[in-house]
């Protein structure tokens, strides 16, 4: 299965999701999808996302003592990016506005990330 189709399979089934998409760390879109409504910038979210992760990187707390962060959650006023890693480089995320289904983001995010994975 396709990144866009897999994006599109979680994002339709959240309540409250806008966009997903598979990036770099580095800030280079691979896949992205965005409900035909959404008023969320995928660029721009991206964008945010990936410096915050590369923020941490830089600072040695990607890894903990107790292994890799396997998923980081990201809180702002206007939006939640529930954030999951498909490898070393490489991350999904999923834009979800406050009141929406945080935990099925984080479960449909989960069950699809054989998928991703497979993809990249």
């Amino acid at each position: 299965m396709a990144f866009q189709e897999t994006l599109e399979r979680v994002v339709t089934r959240t309540k409250g999701s806008s966009a997903g998409l598979v990036m770099a760390l580095d800030g280079i879109v691979v896949d992205s999808y965005a409900r035909p409504d959404s008023d969320t910038d995928v660029a721009l979210f991206g964008a945010e996302v990936a410096a915050v992760l590369s923020q941490l990187r830089g600072r040695g707390a990607i890894s903990l003592s107790s292994g890799k962060i396997e998923a980081v959650d990201l809180y702002a006023q206007n939006f939640h990016a529930v954030i999951r890693f498909l490898s070393d480089e490489y991350f999904v995320a999923l834009a979800v506005k406050p009141g929406g289904q945080l935990g099925k983001a984080r479960y449909l995010l989960r069950q699809a990330m054989p998928d991703l994975v497979s993809e990249l």
